[in-house]
């Protein structure tokens, strides 16, 4: 997981975001599945440039409780 974080310096904060294809990968799931967490509000959609991207931070919170 850690060769597909995306680093971005926001002000005097780095956030690591994913890609929704590297959290499919982790979790073995579709992708119907990642727009359904974000739906039901386990995960929230950053869009930077014409990219989407997750929190760290987030994901691993569902790790936690076996989503």
């Amino acid at each position: 997981m850690k060769s597909n974080v995306i680093q971005i310096n926001k002000g005097t904060t780095e956030e690591k975001f994913l890609r929704a294809r590297d959290i499919q990968k982790i979790f073995n799931i579709a992708r119907s599945t990642v727009d359904n967490w974000v739906r039901y509000g386990y995960l929230t959609r950053h869009k930077i440039g014409r990219n989407i991207f997750y929190e760290v931070s987030e994901v691993e919170k569902l790790k936690t409780i076996g989503a």
